[in-house]
């Protein structure tokens, strides 16, 4: 657990000092597949999909498609919902 080389990096007007290190085992995830979402996108067959009134929420289910590698479009229809489909 010994620093390999240290080095200095200007990112956003702050100096950050770094160092590459070896043998630090990797810790567990933090976040689970317990959202409902999860199951939501893993129970939805192609041409599926699910209205939400708001951008935020159904960015949740699209964060969910994109990191399972699943297919899927969102849309904005008429009466400013959105719509996820999985694809």
């Amino acid at each position: 657990m010994k620093a390999k080389e240290s080095f200095e990096v200007k990112c956003k007007n702050e100096i950050l000092n770094l160092k590459i290190e070896k043998g630090i085992p990797l810790s567990k995830r933090f976040h689970t597949r317990t959202s409902p979402f999860y199951a939501i996108a893993q129970k939805m067959d192609v041409g599926d999909s699910i209205e939400f009134p708001d951008s935020k929420s159904a960015q949740r289910l699209v964060r969910i498609f994109r990191n399972l590698n699943m297919g899927y479009s969102c849309r904005l229809n008429q009466n400013n919902h959105f719509r996820v489909y999985k694809i």
